[in-house]
């Protein structure tokens, strides 16, 4: 099972265009987390399994952290700041699971965090 199948089918271009972006946010945060959670539970997934696990949410966070750094985008400062420095730490201990000096439980964590400030945020 590749993690395309983990993750589930993508959105498509029309859910993207009707959905409200901060439920797509939510949307992405839960789906890159049921993934984190199956690899977590099958600590016996393969090596490339997990890896692209691992590469989607960091792309996810890098994607984000753009978003948020924009000069034009509407978070208080304060809460872009945290926003980035939860971007590296994710991105960063996603580096540290795959050489196995770390586990998966504090990015399943974060991106649970993300998932509930972003929903409080609605």
């Amino acid at each position: 099972m590749g993690y395309h199948s983990v993750l589930g089918p993508a959105p498509t271009a029309a859910q993207i265009a009707t959905q409200d972006p901060r439920k797509m946010e939510i949307s992405i945060f839960k789906r890159i987390n049921s993934a984190l959670t199956h690899c977590a539970a099958h600590p016996d997934i393969n090596a490339t399994e997990l890896s692209g696990v691992i590469q989607k949410n960091s792309d996810i966070w890098i994607f984000f952290a753009k978003e948020v750094a924009h000069p034009d985008h509407p978070y208080p400062s304060e809460l872009k700041y945290r926003i980035l420095k939860l971007a590296e730490f994710a991105i960063s201990h996603g580096m540290q699971v795959l050489s196995k000096d770390a586990e998966l439980d504090q990015l399943i964590d974060i991106n649970l965090s993300m998932i509930n400030g972003l929903s409080g945020a609605q």
